[in-house]
């Protein structure tokens, strides 16, 4: 049975968006960056494209080629940027990114060719809601389990609520995504004004107006997937004295307000998914990309969790080839953000 309890009405979306300093005040918490011109939104989005891959990768969402992120060219909004195939999550780079116009011709970026489905299915997204400027799709694998069923989640609980009246479901698989057509009924799934779609036995796909919106929004979608599915489990056994409570519609809706906005996700995305296995990406390149700490915090790091390394960590982005020699360890083949001794830059 739903809960009756109603929300705080005191409360509107933009309290929910601020914090409480040590001395008592308020300030707000949840900004999306201004950059002063287009070139320069391009590179910081760029950035956290290859900053959400690697997240992704070591998130484990990574499966052979399946998988692919969009951004909308902030320069020509005509066209956008694809990873290319071939490549594993773990190992892209900025450089790496390949720039296509809406016939599928590359038109800049690296000189590789890209996934033929991630084409199809990310230019009619862009073609039809111009109000995304980023997309995520992959193979993970709790919602490739529960597409299955081609049904919504249901809301279970807070994190449940960021999908509020903001998920659509895409019944019609028809195997790989090779016809412009099927691209098209996709993107038409999330008809004018929703961000994210279960795939029926597919997977997910999220969106957003920026790289971390998007890419927090998968994260989000596929834990809340792996919970839904570990409550039907719970509840599956005949004779089963288990219930499931599900959030009323106004108290969803309310904690949408404050859960699933594009400046939380934004946040989130930097914030939400830090792997805690040791290793020399866990903490290191992660913030890297999304500039949560200065020099000093990781020379902090370096000297907490990383003494077994020859690297001294910097958040300038300043690397050269010799900083990225480390010595034999049993974490001297984790990923490492500049594999290809190439600067990827910060946000």
């Amino acid at each position: 049975m739903p809960s009756t309890v109603a929300p705080p009405t005191e409360l509107g979306a933009t309290a929910l968006n601020t914090a409480i300093t040590a001395d008592g005040g308020v300030v707000k918490v949840h900004k999306i960056p201004v950059y002063p011109t287009k070139e320069a939104r391009r590179q910081w989005q760029l950035q956290q494209m290859a900053g959400a891959f690697r997240v992704f990768a070591r998130l484990g969402y990574a499966d052979g080629g399946s998988g692919h992120i969009s951004l909308r060219d902030p320069v020509n909004p005509d066209t956008f940027w694809i990873n290319p195939y071939g490549v594993h999550f773990g190992l892209l780079t900025v450089s790496d990114m390949v720039h296509i116009d809406e016939d599928g011709n590359r038109i800049g970026g690296a000189d590789k060719p890209v996934n033929t489905a991630g084409f199809i299915i990310h230019a009619a997204i862009h073609k039809r809601r111009p109000d995304i400027n980023a997309a995520c799709h992959l193979h993970s694998p709790y919602g490739r389990a529960w597409s299955t069923f081609g049904k919504p989640i249901d809301m279970l609980n807070q994190d449940s609520c960021m999908f509020y009246d903001d998920l659509a479901v895409y019944a019609n698989f028809g195997g790989v995504v090779f016809a412009k057509e099927e691209g098209a009924r996709l993107a038409d799934a999330l008809g004018p004004f929703k961000k994210n779609v279960i795939l029926q036995n597919h997977g997910i796909l999220t969106a957003g107006g920026t790289i971390g919106e998007a890419a927090a929004f998968f994260i989000a979608l596929e834990r809340a997937c792996h919970t839904q599915l570990v409550v039907e489990a719970a509840i599956a056994p005949n004779g089963s004295s288990l219930k499931k409570t599900l959030v009323s519609d106004q108290e969803a809706k309310y904690t949408k307000q404050g859960t699933g906005t594009p400046e939380v996700m934004q946040i989130n995305c930097c914030l939400n998914s830090i792997p805690v296995r040791r290793h020399i990406c866990a903490l290191q390149d992660y913030y890297a990309y999304f500039g949560m700490l200065g020099n000093k915090g990781f020379r902090l790091i370096h000297k907490l969790f990383f003494e077994d390394l020859d690297v001294i960590f910097f958040a300038t982005g300043a690397y050269t080839p010799k900083m990225a020699i480390i010595r034999e360890t049993p974490y001297s083949h984790s990923l490492w953000v500049n594999a290809k001794f190439e600067q990827v830059g910060i946000a």
